[in-house]
């Protein structure tokens, strides 16, 4: 059972740093398992789209969240999307996630940000431990489509943006930019006990854990 409700001084007492701890390294090897399982489910849905358009829709409006809702649903991680350039409000960054992305763009505009990097640490809600798992989203010729200059995003694609999202800040992305991460935050104690209320039918909100 991966207990994760792991204080500093437990870590400390037995001379290891929280990130050496078995219970640490177990969490965090599911939390690389989920992002890499989500990711690979997300580009075969997307791919399967019938165009631009469809793509589009089906990303910003159906695919993420219905994926998201999924995995948050059978595992009890919190899974979502998030950015310092978001389009849907509830994928706005919270705190902890704002610092992860603010030093993700700086390593990038620094040309520090090796491909396969990700960020994880610890991080408290309500005196609660949790695994924060952050992997940046690489922005990719396709993206451009939605994601782009003004150069890159069709009329009709723009108006439907502005139409479902008039507060939209997700543009003006060029091949290579960070776009956003996955957020994986876990407890298992909070995860358990959060299957057990759902009973693994129940759909819990996923995107909104803002401290």
């Amino acid at each position: 059972m991966l207990m994760l409700v792991l204080s500093t001084v437990d870590a400390r007492s037995a001379g290891l740093e929280i990130s050496e701890t078995r219970e640490y390294k177990e969490a965090l090897t599911k939390a690389r398992l989920t992002a890499d399982s989500l990711l690979r489910q997300y580009k075969q849905a997307l791919l399967s789209q019938g165009g631009i358009k469809q793509a589009f829709l089906a990303e910003c409006v159906e695919l993420w969240q219905g994926i998201a809702v999924e995995y948050s649903s059978k595992t009890g991680y919190i899974v979502r999307r998030t950015s310092l350039k978001y389009r849907n409000p509830i994928n706005k960054p919270t705190p902890d996630e704002k610092r992860v992305l603010k030093d993700l763009n700086r390593l990038y505009k620094k040309g520090e940000l090796k491909a396969g990097h990700e960020n994880h640490s610890i991080v408290e809600k309500s005196k609660v431990k949790y695994l924060l798992y952050i992997r940046p989203l690489i922005t990719n010729r396709m993206c451009l489509n939605c994601h782009g200059t003004s150069s890159d995003i069709t009329p009709e694609i723009g108006r439907i943006i502005k139409k479902l999202y008039p507060k939209d800040k997700a543009v003006g992305h060029e091949v290579g930019d960070i776009r956003g991460a996955v957020s994986i935050m876990y407890n298992d104690t909070y995860g358990r006990e959060r299957l057990r209320r759902t009973n693994q039918t129940d759909i819990p909100e996923t995107g909104r854990y803002n401290k």
